[in-house]
């Protein structure tokens, strides 16, 4: 009995295309040229695997005779914020920087419910054009954009509006034309009757009723002066009379042996008030007499100063 191990089962034959294949990838590999190649008339034969092999982005796989030409590296992904007064703020996952800002827009169509062309994206206080792709823009991961809603961009519609100001304004000029015909055929004005009288300014032309309104307000402002002259006037006269009636009362007090008010002789047994005048004993209260002094501030002062005064002890 033989002490080795179990036997390993024996494999089965490989099929002359998985040989004639290895034959290939290998060949390629040190830069050979494969065995079909060399048994063939020259013309090179390879299988559709090998030359998946040998151009194979996803893995990067070169080989010796693909020296010179360039490897192509899929773009980077990255992750942005979309923010601003069309839509909540959102995000966009996973989206490759070498697509379009169309295209982002396509994709934000969905979460925004704006069409494309009512989009309007800034990044950094730029506005970014639909042909510029995210990596020229600036984008990297993480940036933030503005999303705002913007007018429709279609040629179309562009035409339309356009189509349709023109002809408002084509409707304007020639209204605004009527209309001066119609200033033109009126009658002529009723002060020069040379230029034509207009409605608006009660049949006068634009030179005559300019004219007479600068000479209405010259006139209006010539009766404010005037008035504001009478009142001042007024106001002086007012006071000079206040001024002559305290003269004659201060003049008709001069003798105080006599009362005030009624003009008996009271000789030295009159009472003198606060007001400044001498009252006999009937007129000697300030009610008496319409007296023009305050007794009730005066009052009140003192009543002040003595609660003062208590208030200290």
């Amino acid at each position: 009995m033989d002490a080795a191990g179990p036997e390993e089962p024996a494999r089965p034959p490989s099929s002359p295309f998985v040989q004639r294949l290895r034959e290939e990838i290998s060949s390629a590999r040190r830069g050979e040229d494969p065995p079909s190649s060399r048994e063939g008339s020259g013309v090179l034969r390879r299988s559709g695997f090998a030359s998946s092999c040998r151009t194979s982005e996803s893995r990067g796989v070169r080989f010796a005779d693909d020296e010179g030409s360039n490897l192509v590296v899929p773009a980077p992904k990255i992750s942005l914020r979309v923010k601003g007064t069309a839509a909540k703020p959102f995000r966009v996952e996973s989206v490759n920087t070498d697509i379009t800002v169309l295209d982002l827009k396509m994709l934000c169509q969905s979460t925004c419910l704006l069409e494309p062309d009512q989009q309007r994206m800034l990044h950094k206080g730029k506005i970014i054009h639909d042909n510029q792709t995210l990596e020229g823009a600036g984008l990297a991961d993480g940036a933030i954009i503005f999303l705002v809603r913007g007018t429709t961009g279609r040629p179309e519609s562009r035409d339309a509006r356009e189509h349709e100001r023109k002809k408002e304004l084509e409707r304007t000029r020639q209204r605004q034309e009527a209309e001066a015909r119609a200033l033109m055929a009126g009658p002529p004005c009723l002060d020069c009757g040379v230029n034509p009288g207009r409605l608006q300014t009660d049949g006068l032309c634009s030179i005559c009723f300019r004219e007479q309104v600068v000479k209405e307000n010259r006139m209006l402002k010539k009766r404010r002066e005037e008035a504001k002259r009478r009142e001042q006037q007024a106001a002086v006269e007012e006071e000079n009379r206040k001024k002559e009636e305290a003269k004659r009362l201060l003049i008709s007090q001069q003798d105080p042996t006599k009362c005030y008010m009624c003009r008996k002789k009271i000789g030295l047994t009159g009472f003198v008030c606060e007001c400044g005048y001498s009252f006999c004993a009937t007129h000697r209260y300030a009610e008496d007499h319409a007296c023009t002094f305050d007794h009730r501030a005066r009052g009140r002062d003192l009543l002040a100063k003595q609660s003062a005064a208590e208030s200290t002890k």
